[in-house]
């Protein structure tokens, strides 16, 4: 499972389904391994460009999150991409996004 490091208020991405393709994103968790509490969103881009958020999450610090555990995430479909980003800059230590997607 690749572990992304969240890097302030940049968009990450975390999952993509091919032109044509699909994806099912099975896992999502969040840690906070900073000093003060962040607040993550989970966004999905459609192949036009177009955002719309699907999670919004406070998480604590040195606290964890999870966002989807097993079949419960999002299918994403023809060039939809998935990104999670946080809502302000972080104080100290970059939080942790864990994700899963096949």
């Amino acid at each position: 499972m690749p572990v992304l490091v969240m890097n302030g208020t940049t968009e990450v991405q975390v999952a993509y389904a091919p032109p044509g393709g699909s994806v099912q994103v099975s896992y999502l968790d969040f840690h906070n391994t900073d000093t003060a509490e962040v607040t993550v969103l989970v966004k999905v881009y459609d192949n036009q460009g177009t955002a719309r958020t699907l999670r919004k999450r406070t998480i604590q610090p040195d606290d964890s999150a999870t966002a989807y555990d097993s079949a419960n995430g999002p299918r994403l479909e023809n060039g939809e991409r998935m990104v999670v980003v946080l809502s302000a800059a972080v104080a100290a230590n970059q939080p942790n996004c864990h994700v899963n997607a096949r």
